[in-house]
């Protein structure tokens, strides 16, 4: 990567407030890229986990706080496409 490429890349310091992200579709076990960013997005509707994290305010998250459910194939619905919104 370039040195003005790398420039353009958002940067989020250790310093700053924890920050909760989703849609970036993890596997496996929650583990958090860094100590104040948990990603919450572990591929549930593609028969991965849904995954919170209970916060208690800590400024360095601990991957401990984590709390998900695996979702099994049988368990997500099944939608028609009559059930669809379209709004």
């Amino acid at each position: 990567m370039a040195a003005d490429e790398r420039q353009r890349l958002s940067y989020y310091a250790p310093h700053q407030p924890p920050l909760f992200i989703g849609h970036y579709w993890c596997e496996g076990i929650p583990a958090l890229p860094a100590t104040n960013i948990a990603c919450l997005d572990y591929s549930a509707v593609k028969y991965g986990r849904l995954v919170a994290y209970r916060w208690s305010g800590e400024s360095c998250l601990n991957a401990d706080h984590f709390a998900w459910i695996k979702v099994a194939k049988e368990e997500l619905p099944q939608v028609s496409g009559w059930d669809l919104d379209q709004d």
